[in-house]
């Protein structure tokens, strides 16, 4: 396994890197700091000498790129534009915001004495390390980016990207959609997820959902562009007025988009050979809940015959986790999407950074469309589907009101 992990490293770092190096001023040092940490670390193989890779790797790539956070900054300027009241909280919240991150790493403690197969930070999963790994990478690789797109007149003109090779088996794209088994087949669950996106963790997501639903769930892959591209997204996307649309701008959303676009439609109103699901039910977590957004106002934008309106009001079902939207409301911000679905209900940790970001920015929830009584808050903290996020009613202020969560 180590050599794969360190052959990953050299394909994915040291080359980009390498073709960066005439345009901007990046040290090929940092991609030798991954490898020999990477090295001297996973020879140990335990969760501490993976988790230490990760924190001195991100230093290291904090110290190189210091000369050039000025670019990054601008980079910053454009995303949050027209956006005073966004910057503003994030400057009011900078200490929570550090220790979210510190969080996010935390759960390796917790992964010590939590053997489930949901955590995402349980190190003896050789799937969770390789994911660690990659987002490792699609961090190294976003900064890259962004330095190299510093003369860029705006943020539109980003080129944002951060794919893998390990995104491709046998040279083909891993597939947009993966499926937890189970028969049951009258009713469709999909599943998307929200940032750090990995195809593992999306797995892993899915699987928590089966078991603990006993229903057949599929995951619809929202691939990460790295956690700092991920979180400038949610930040760019957190409402309507602001119109610089991120999450329409680079290639993973989009995709994301178009593909839980084409399962609801395909759910709701299938062809012909098709059969239409006596009840559709839509979970997404994190930036997902900003993609699904998004679709549900196309749809909304699209599908306008009395028929089509009925069949959302009596068959689809949403919910959220970690929501980091500061609205849940139509297009035009006249209407709540409550409005146009059979349920939807929104589940968020009182110590999850990207929640406090958005659902729980204030509690008027009625005036933003989530509606009071379907907003259910944990007193946990943390942002992680799989380890930090409880599917239990009793974790829940008026849990056992949740239609979802007593299902």
């Amino acid at each position: 396994m180590l050599s794969n992990l360190l052959k990953i490293v050299k394909d994915t770092v040291v080359a980009p890197v390498g073709r960066l190096a005439t345009g901007v001023s990046v040290s090929l040092g940092l991609a030798d700091t991954v490898l020999e940490t990477g090295k001297d670390y996973f020879l140990a193989a335990d969760s501490v000498s993976v988790t230490e890779l990760v924190f001195q790797a991100t230093i290291h790539t904090v110290k190189v790129m210091t000369d050039n956070l000025a670019n990054v900054l601008h980079i910053f300027t454009q995303v949050f534009n027209e956006n005073s009241e966004t910057l503003n909280w994030a400057w009011r919240h900078r200490t929570e915001f550090f220790t979210f991150l510190i969080d996010l790493a935390g759960a390796v403690e917790f992964s010590k004495s939590d053997k489930s197969d949901y955590n995402e930070w349980y190190m003896t999963s050789t799937k969770n390390i390789y994911a660690i790994v990659y987002q490792l990478q699609r961090l190294i690789l976003s900064l890259v980016s962004l330095l190299a797109n510093k003369d860029k007149s705006s943020v539109e003109n980003l080129d944002m990207n951060t794919v893998l090779h390990t995104d491709f088996k046998h040279g083909i794209a891993l597939p947009p959609t993966t499926t937890a088994k189970l028969n049951a087949p009258e009713e469709k669950w999909l599943f998307l997820n929200g940032i750090c996106g990995e195809y593992q963790w999306l797995e892993l997501g899915c699987n928590k959902l089966r078991d603990r639903f006993k229903k057949e769930i599929t995951g619809i892959f929202n691939r990460s562009d790295g956690i700092i591209w991920d979180l400038i997204e949610c930040a760019g996307e957190r409402n309507e007025k602001n119109k610089r649309s991120l999450l329409q701008l680079t290639k993973s959303s989009m995709d994301a988009q178009n593909v839980l676009k084409k399962e609801l439609v395909d759910a709701l109103w299938p062809n012909t050979n098709g059969k239409a699901a006596h009840q559709v039910v839509m979970i997404a977590h994190s930036q997902g809940c900003l993609i699904l957004r998004l679709v549900l106002q196309k749809i909304l934008d699209e599908y306008k015959a009395k028929a089509q309106r009925d069949d959302l009001i009596n068959r689809l079902n949403i919910f959220t986790f970690g929501n980091p939207g500061l609205d849940w409301k139509t297009k035009d911000g006249s209407e709540s999407l409550h409005r146009y679905t059979k349920l939807t209900e929104h589940f968020a940790n009182k110590e999850d950074f990207v929640a406090k970001l958005g659902i729980l920015n204030s509690y008027d929830f009625d005036q933003r469309g989530y509606l009071n009584d379907h907003v259910f808050i944990s007193e946990c903290k943390g942002h992680w589907f799989g380890s930090q996020y409880s599917l239990s009613k009793d974790d829940y202020y008026l849990g056992e009101n949740s239609m979802f969560l007593n299902n």
